[in-house]
């Protein structure tokens, strides 16, 4: 959890004079924990004096945890209603969406071996103060992606994860999220912005710079990103040691037995984590397409609203890894005349729609410049769209080359009916080009 305090102090001097650029000094002798750490710590702690005791005495014990290390710390930074909390007799929750819930939880990340586990400690972790659904969702989305990292799955298989939580908010990147993303302590509003800023990141550091180059609520962003950075890269050994000397003796404490707690516990992941966050489809191989189409509908939501910066890295970053994970799209195809239907369970042969010896055909699609087009899909409610006709699965990338081979073929396009994508004949040498290199 060292990679979210680490993440807290380099954000702490930015979050109130915002820096919209990455070259910016690490630390500085005003960069210090705030509440993001204390209670980050409060939460480990807890966790760890109540390891495999029921919910209720948990969450008794994150009340009892958190507000003793708040009233220690009582200049850390916090909200006003969440300070004042840290002060009642008989604390309740007050049904707060704020990114506190996220910044606090990363150690459930690291304790659990599923991610069943993970999210229910999670919500946990939330209820106490932010039990308000978004509070929740917040706490979730960050967990699990500590998890799924620590497990790992890939950028992109977090990033899809996440977009259960926040749809289309996922399908963004920062150059577009920078300019004129606001201060915004809220879950919905903070916690996609540090998910991005983790997708987008090639190393730890890096993380935590994009992190806080976004502007805002700068120590909780980075505190966000830089807790999933640290469990997918790992963390710098000097950056570690340099966390621990900032922290004051009590606060490094914790994190040392945190350390000592978790070589103690088996926290192996178990199998099947894959399973758990793809959505079940009869075709197995078109199980993250879903969010290909998520990617679209962004797009089109956006051209709606007369946004003309308008993006379409992430669909080709998730076009990428659809391809790597054995993707496929569905296509129409009809059979030639005297062919027996009854195909015993065996896919035919693809082949070119002008080749006399096949046996059947690739159905393509005219546009209204007689412009021909091989048609795909991302699922059978998008092929439905286009009204009966046969279909089988078929590799996207041999898709995408049969469209390019094809001479009178102008290329490809995705969903023809529904939010369309094309893809001309140069985008798709391009494409296949970078996924050979």
């Amino acid at each position: 959890m060292l990679g979210a305090i680490f993440g807290d102090i380099v954000g702490s001097v930015y979050e109130f004079n915002n820096i919209k650029r990455m070259d910016f000094p690490l630390l500085s002798k005003w960069s210090h924990p705030t509440d993001d750490s204390m209670m980050t710590l409060a939460v480990a702690r807890a966790l760890m004096n109540t390891w495999g005791q029921s919910d209720d005495e948990i969450r008794a014990e994150l009340v009892r945890s958190m507000q003793q290390l708040g009233r220690r710390y009582p200049d850390a930074g916090y909200g006003g209603t969440f300070f004042n909390w840290l002060f009642e007799k008989n604390p309740r929750p007050y049904n707060s969406f704020g990114n506190g819930s996220g910044m606090r939880v990363s150690p459930v990340g690291w304790l659990y071996q599923t991610l069943e586990d993970t999210l229910h400690a999670a919500r946990l972790t939330a209820e106490v103060t932010h039990n308000h659904p978004e509070g929740i969702k917040g706490a979730e989305a960050i967990a699990a992606s500590v998890f799924l990292a620590r497990a790992g799955a890939s950028k992109e298989e977090i990033l899809i994860y996440a977009a259960k939580y926040y749809g289309e908010s996922m399908f963004r990147t920062l150059d577009q999220i920078r300019p004129g993303y606001e201060f915004d302590v809220s879950c919905q509003g903070s916690v996609p912005e540090a998910i991005i800023a983790f997708y987008e990141s090639e190393s730890y550091e890096d993380s935590v710079r994009k992190a806080v180059s976004i502007g805002g609520d700068s120590d909780t962003i980075a505190c966000m990103a830089g807790a999933i950075a640290e469990a997918f890269y790992g963390m710098p050994g000097k950056l570690k040691k340099k966390a621990l000397q900032i922290l004051d003796p009590y606060c490094a404490g914790i994190v040392r037995q945190f350390r000592q707690f978790c070589s103690e516990h088996d926290r192996s992941i178990r199998e099947g984590w894959r399973e758990e966050i793809t959505p079940k489809n009869p075709y197995e191989s078109l199980k993250n397409n879903w969010a290909l189409e998520a990617v679209l509908d962004c797009i089109y939501q956006k051209r709606k609203k007369g946004e003309e910066d308008i993006s379409v890295l992430p669909f080709f970053s998730l076009l990428h890894f659809c391809v790597n994970e054995g993707g496929e799209f569905l296509v129409p195809f009809e059979f030639k005349p005297g062919f027996p239907v009854n195909l015993g369970g065996d896919r035919p042969a693809v082949a070119d729609a002008s080749d006399d010896n096949s046996d059947f055909v690739l159905k393509h699609i005219v546009d209204k410049e007689d412009k021909v087009s091989m048609a795909v899909y991302t699922s059978e409610s998008e092929f439905e769209k286009g009204g009966p006709a046969s279909m089988m699965p078929l590799s996207m990338e041999e898709c995408m080359q049969i469209a390019l081979d094809t001479d009178y073929l102008t290329g490809m396009v995705i969903n023809p009916y529904g939010n369309a994508f094309i893809m001309d004949k140069e985008t798709l040498k391009g494409f296949l080009d970078m996924i050979h290199s």
